[in-house]
């Protein structure tokens, strides 16, 4: 029986000897491993994306704690609406510093050729745009400022000083935020006070109860007061904190799009099982020769499937950075046929769920000539290589 070490050094041998011997057979194998692994990490990009976008903006809310209409948990597809009077009941409780309004209103903006869903958040002094690209926040002297997603401005041909028309009137943009596209509807954002002057001054036709509702307080509080406020409005109201209103916000779109996603995942990991088993395959029986002597010297099936299993996970790793520039380009190519998707190539979950996923994908492929390898007899091959 050959040294263990032994065969496994002869094992690298072999798995690194096609790159020399045999580049371009060797680089097409490694370009075709790596455009089925990008298939995992674009799916695995999605998802994370997909679901990093829907916790931004909640997770960024300016305030210890977040008001909205008891049993509404989440912000992402449930309206809720809360009555004027409560913001001066909230600011005598004693701790609270401050209390910002805010409201969430689902619309649909008629621009361009395209109706784009949309989620205007119509805010008075905290939970306004943030992390500007290009140009500044809202007019609030003028009230006819409108900050929408970068992506989808880019999208529609909007630039900073273009006219937006919504609500039956014409915003002008000034400015873009950066990673506020969500897979139900991407963020614009209004001034609170600003809009409800274009209501009552122009006339448009939106319904009052639409406009003049309010979705969430942003409360900020002294240390401690927390309790307090939980002990006179928490039976009343759902308060939770910007970091729980995430989560429920991530566990709202994990229902609703986790059984696409995950099939989506699913369908890459056996595409690549069937992929590695193919090029496994072709390799084992290229190597009739090589299988006949390590048998004929005491090398044992299982030495041998170790040789193939090491030379797969070689392809994997430089298979790798194919996979993640492909994925990159696919990554664009969505993002720019619909930006209410995000790919997040290079998150280093998604990296290493990919490349794991990937390794599993090809210790499967290599199961599929292992009864071959296991039936080789070293007469035959020595036979066939003379014959």
């Amino acid at each position: 029986m050959a040294n263990p070490i032994q065969s496994l050094a002869f094992s690298a041998y072999l798995a690194t000897r096609e790159l020399a011997t045999q580049p371009i057979q060797a680089v097409l194998g490694i370009l075709v491993a790596g455009f089925v692994v990008s298939l995992l990490v674009t799916f695995q990009g999605l998802r994370v994306g997909i679901y990093d976008d829907l916790e931004r903006f909640p997770a960024g809310l300016p305030a210890e704690l977040v008001m909205l209409e008891k049993g509404v948990r989440n912000l992402a597809l449930v309206r809720s609406i809360l009555p004027q009077y409560l913001r001066k009941e909230l600011e005598q409780v004693p701790g609270v510093q401050a209390v910002h309004p805010l409201a969430s209103i689902p619309a649909i903006l008629d621009a361009q050729n395209r109706k784009t869903p949309i989620q205007v958040i119509v805010f008075e002094t905290a939970g306004g745009p943030r992390d500007l690209v290009r140009g500044t926040g809202p007019d609030k002297a003028s009230g006819t400022g409108l900050v929408m997603d970068d992506r989808l401005a880019r999208f529609l041909g909007f630039e900073p000083g273009d006219t937006v028309p919504l609500f039956d009137f014409d915003f002008t943009l000034t400015g873009t935020t950066r990673e506020t596209a969500s897979p139900f509807a991407p963020y614009v954002y209004i001034d609170y006070d600003g809009l409800l002057d274009v209501y009552f001054q122009q006339g448009t036709r939106i319904a009052p109860d639409a406009m003049i509702f309010l979705s969430a307080f942003l409360v900020d509080l002294d240390p401690g007061a927390e309790s307090v406020l939980r002990g006179r409005f928490g039976t009343e109201y759902s308060l939770m904190t910007p970091e729980a209103l995430a989560r429920a916000d991530r566990r709202v779109g994990q229902r609703m799009l986790d059984p696409a996603l995950i099939l989506l995942v699913q369908i890459g990991f056996i595409i690549a099982v069937l992929t590695f088993g193919l090029l496994m395959y072709a390799k084992a029986l290229g190597r009739q020769r090589e299988y006949g002597v390590q048998k004929a010297l005491g090398v044992s099936s299982g030495w041998l499937m170790v040789q193939l299993t090491l030379e797969c996970a070689l392809i994997v790793c430089l298979a790798m950075p194919v996979a993640v520039a492909v994925s990159w380009a696919t990554g664009q190519l969505i993002e720019w046929l619909s930006p209410l998707f995000r790919v997040d190539v290079f998150s280093l979950p998604v990296l290493l769920n990919a490349w794991l996923a990937s390794l599993a994908a090809g210790l499967a492929g290599c199961l599929l000539p292992l009864r071959y390898i296991a039936r080789a007899d070293p007469a035959i091959v020595f036979r066939g290589s003379h014959g």
